[in-house]
């Protein structure tokens, strides 16, 4: 399509991408245009190369653009992100392509968004995907779909920070309300998530709640479409985040939540505070204090340490394994604290950490003389049906590594037990099981100044399985 004088069309933009201006001069020597900013027209005039513009067909379309893009009268990369950022602006958030939903992440609350009466209207059919996209829309379109026979999926992904670990528990909560439960299960597929998040999510750069590993979660239906139980598969715990954290990160959340939210006493029972000291300083725990950030605005580790305490309850965690769990991430916190010296042959602990190194093997109720050996020597075995094995010591900084990849280890197989609990106590027959909707939250793509190897081989599943 030509671009006229007296025309719009966009722009490449440095800070924007495109930019809508008008045309004001169009010269047929040299192939370029003269053009205005659509929305600031007393700025100055400029010039462009015509082949690098994009014509506009309507203004008005412009002007009022389509809640579904493939309404739009001509589907181009400027007209598609013009009208996302049309509908942004006015906090309309989401914007459909036929039965895929795009969703930008505001980074604020808006009011009334997720709300009942919000469901309600999406329940009763008063609104739809196409004409007021929303994630209850496409939740209540699958659904339906059950109706026909299929099982069905919801694919959501992104880059860090999109919002996808909120969308899908919004797709959970709508799905509990307009399903049920005879049995209230519903309930508790709801209260997994402040789990889930304390143990799998942290503060990154871009997202304040960012998950940091990848899950598929199965909803199962009865014969009437009323849910009775759930699984939970999740995918590549992001394990170095326990041991280090890039500048502005946390580690995370659970770390934080206990020490914010325990009581003093139990504080105490877990040597993270003493008896001439009821505050507890977070600071000084090396697993959580690399980053320079302990704090996160508008987030209350407090409250949600209680969130995550009644969830485990009302799911069905027994108190003592609750508490188990939250000794081991003492013992963590403390091991991390524990420092080498020696030479490059041999390494010991140094005296101001040993009692860090008494606190972590008391919380991980293992033998003093047996803990101390694993976090010095290697164990080396040889030889075929006769085995012998040596024990040869690590170098201070061997020590170190070895000392983070026990915190990691012990770290991923908490989290696992969470997830394989929560399954058990979800199960249900599967001859019941009449039909499933399955959610899988794909990991976010990120670009780090320092990849570790994980990380690195996150990036590569992500993208070849989005792309």
């Amino acid at each position: 399509m030509a671009t006229k004088v007296g025309g719009y069309c966009f722009i490449p933009d440095a800070e924007t991408v495109f930019k809508l201006v008008k045309v004001l001069e169009k010269s047929e020597n040299d192939k370029t245009l003269t053009v205005v900013d659509f929305e600031r027209q007393n700025s100055p005039p400029v010039k462009v190369k015509e082949e690098t513009t994009v014509a506009v067909g309507s203004l008005e379309e412009l002007e009022n653009p389509p809640s579904d893009l493939i309404k739009l009268q001509y589907v181009h990369r400027p007209g598609i992100l013009h009208t996302l950022r049309s509908r942004f602006s006015k906090d309309e958030i989401y914007t459909s392509i036929g039965q895929i939903l795009v969703a930008l992440n505001p980074f604020k609350w808006i009011p009334g968004i997720y709300e009942q009466q919000m469901m309600l209207q999406y329940k009763n059919r008063k609104y739809n995907l196409s004409d007021q996209p929303h994630v209850f829309a496409i939740s209540h379109d699958s659904f339906n779909d059950l109706a026909y026979g299929q099982n069905q999926s919801l694919i959501i992904s992104g880059e860090s920070g999109a919002g996808k670990t909120e969308a899908t528990k919004q797709c959970l909560n709508y799905l509990a309300f307009i399903a049920g439960s005879s049995s209230g299960i519903q309930g508790k597929i709801l209260k997994a998530s402040p789990i889930l998040e304390a143990w799998g999510n942290s503060k990154t750069l871009r997202n304040n709640n960012s998950s940091r590993f990848g899950k598929y979660i199965e909803i199962w239906f009865d014969k009437h479409h009323s849910i009775i139980g759930s699984s939970n598969t999740t995918y590549i715990l992001e394990k170095s985040r326990v041991v280090r954290q890039e500048a502005g990160e946390r580690n995370y959340h659970v770390f934080y939540q206990l020490l914010k939210g325990a009581t003093p006493q139990q504080l105490l029972n877990f040597h993270l505070i003493s008896s001439e000291n009821s505050r507890v300083n977070l600071e000084s725990f090396h697993y959580i204090n690399q980053s320079g950030c302990i704090e996160i605005e508008d987030v209350d580790d407090t409250k949600d340490f209680q969130e995550a305490n009644d969830a485990f309850n009302e799911i069905g965690f027994l108190e003592e394994d609750k508490w188990s769990l939250y000794r081991i991430i003492a013992g963590i916190l403390h091991l991390g604290n524990i420092r080498f010296i020696g030479s490059s042959e041999e390494s010991a602990i140094d005296a101001p950490s040993e009692a860090h190194f008494q606190y972590c093997a008391n919380m991980f109720q293992v033998d003093v003389e047996e803990f101390k050996r694993c976090l010095l020597f290697r164990k080396i075995t040889s030889g075929g049906k006769r085995k012998s094995v040596v024990f040869a010591p690590y170098a201070p900084a061997a020590a170190m590594d070895n000392r983070d990849a026990l915190a990691k280890e012990i770290y991923r197989r908490c989290f696992d037990w969470i997830v394989a609990k929560i399954n058990y106590l979800m199960y249900s027959d599967h001859v019941v099981a009449h039909q499933m909707i399955g959610v899988i939250d794909i990991f976010g793509f990120e670009i780090f100044k320092k990849v570790s190897l994980q990380s690195a081989v996150v990036l590569y599943f992500v993208i070849h399985l989005c792309f």
